[in-house]
């Protein structure tokens, strides 16, 4: 998994410096610059960024101001306060950074820094118990163990448990990372299923299979004809063909418009 940066710096020598370094760490993706904190907000609200290199001296919204703003979201990125000043430290902990880079930066300084972003990463797939969905303005979080399946439509990506449906920030992609990998499948690149959710299969058109979701709705989702091996390979039926319990289908399958 790549991690998704943005750099937030006023000054452009120092956002050139400091891509020109990262870019020298594989797991970390540069994919946003911003000079001021009020850009690098709206950029946080139309980009998945996983964590912000923030310098804290930015005319208007200071990059603290920015740092305890961002915690009104859910999922928001990480980030990393980068500033020649060393008397904000206490401050920037405060605020539950991932660490604190004072200018000018080493290499063997950087270097400690990405391990610690990805310890970040790799604690929080092992342990993640609850995501953070949104509805009507309001953050509704969601077990991991309720989610019935995911999937996404018109860019955004809703979580459906067996009573409920709730908007998240995170992609599919980016969800299929983050989910325990033995308990979810990507059937469909609309479509990640919980398996142990699976209530029927069915054969559809074109030797592809739908599947009927444990959900209050008994919602359909897609398996596309060139991941039905992967679910029989998931499902232990190697050498089989998928039985089905046959029974009509609901007319419409999850996310469709009508």
């Amino acid at each position: 998994m790549r991690i998704k940066a943005l750099i937030v710096d006023d000054e452009h020598p120092a956002r050139m410096e400091l891509r020109y370094l990262l870019s020298k760490h594989e797991c970390i993706e540069v994919i946003g610059e911003a000079t001021n904190s009020i850009d690098a907000w709206k950029l946080i609200n139309a980009v998945d960024y996983d964590v912000l290199f923030l310098d804290i001296e930015l005319p208007g919204m200071s990059g603290m101001e920015l740092a305890a703003r961002l915690r009104q979201l859910p999922n928001a990125p990480r980030v990393v306060f980068v500033t020649a000043f060393q008397e904000h430290a206490y401050k920037a902990f405060g605020l539950k950074t991932v660490d604190y880079l004072l200018k000018p930066i080493s290499d063997s300084r950087l270097r400690d820094t990405v391990a610690r972003i990805q310890e970040v990463f790799e604690n929080e797939s092992c342990t993640l118990k609850w995501l953070i969905g949104g509805r009507n303005g309001v953050a509704v979080p969601v077990a991991v163990e309720d989610i019935v399946y995911a999937y996404a439509a018109k860019n955004r990506t809703f979580l459906c448990t067996r009573t409920d449906r709730v908007c998240v920030r995170y992609t599919l992609e980016q969800l299929g990372q983050r989910l325990p990998s033995d308990r979810f499948f990507r059937s469909h690149r609309a479509y990640l299923i919980s398996i142990d959710q699976i209530k029927e299969i069915r054969p559809d058109v074109n030797g592809a299979y739908s599947i009927v979701m444990n959900d209050v709705a008994n919602s359909v989702v897609s398996v596309s004809r060139g991941r039905v091996q992967s679910l029989k390979e998931r499902l232990g039926l190697m050498g089989g063909r998928l039985r089905t319990s046959g029974g009509a289908y609901p007319r419409k399958k999850q996310g469709e418009e009508g």
